[in-house]
């Protein structure tokens, strides 16, 4: 547990100007002020570092408002990004990722006519043309890592970790979570237990619909998003969730 703490200290100390922490690492260019997306988004994903978790979100956020709502990752960062926003706070942020068309984005690609994703975000431009640098990749898997993000946080299916014996999806949870322009998203998941399907829409009057699906013999937990305890959550057209066994605000 020692050795946990002291090597959370020792990238606080490298990678982030935090009180306490303020960045030692000299860089080659000199640059001491260097903050990346990726270090805070490894942090929240890992949660190393829990009791700043506030802190590292609403910078990561900032972070990506600094770069014009744009990813600054690469293959190490990208898979965590759009989780830790989602998961602290900043779900908005990660909608804009989601959405984002300007370079680098995942949109950007496919509106150069990606069918698979790339190996580079710049594998080719309107600008410069095919990247030619080599290592140029144009059906590589891992940038395509949002998609897990868009399956356990849009859909919204994702395990249960608190037990051990959840394997194979046999309990589950349900959280969809929606944001940016985006009014639905349905999808499912064929799990060894069942197949798991999540279909929602929300739109501008504040109006969420949510259907779902849970194999029998499997149990899951549910999240419904509201705005407050005097939202107005029903099951059915009819029946008040609150008043249902189970259900908690």
């Amino acid at each position: 547990e020692q050795r946990a703490k002291d090597i959370t200290a020792a990238v606080k100390a490298s990678y982030f100007n935090l009180p306490g922490y303020e960045n030692k690492l000299t860089h080659a260019d000199g640059d001491t002020r260097r903050e990346r997306q990726t270090a805070y988004a490894m942090m929240l994903y890992y949660n190393l570092d829990e009791e700043n978790n506030d802190l590292y979100a609403e910078r990561l956020a900032a972070i990506i408002d600094d770069n014009g709502g744009r990813l600054g990752t690469g293959f190490v960062g990208v898979a965590y990004l759009t989780p830790a926003l989602s998961a602290n706070g900043q779900s908005d942020t990660a909608f804009t990722l989601l959405e984002q068309e300007a370079f680098p984005s995942w949109i950007y690609s496919i509106n150069q006519g990606a069918t698979t994703t790339w190996e580079r975000w710049n594998s080719f431009t309107t600008e410069g043309g095919f990247d030619t640098s080599g290592m140029n990749s144009f059906n590589h898997y891992t940038f395509g890592s949002v998609g897990e993000w868009m399956m356990s946080g849009v859909l919204g299916i994702d395990r249960d970790e608190n037990d051990a014996s959840n394997a194979g999806f046999h309990k589950f949870v349900l959280n969809p979570q929606y944001g940016g322009t985006i009014n639905y998203a349905k999808g499912e998941y064929r799990s060894v237990s069942g197949t798991i399907k999540s279909d929602w829409t929300w739109d501008d009057s504040g109006k969420f619909e949510y259907k779902f699906t849970v194999p029998a013999n499997t149990t899951a937990t549910v999240y419904i998003p509201s705005i407050d305890k005097n939202s107005v959550v029903s099951e059915g057209n009819s029946i008040n969730a609150e008043d249902a066994e189970g259900v908690t605000f």
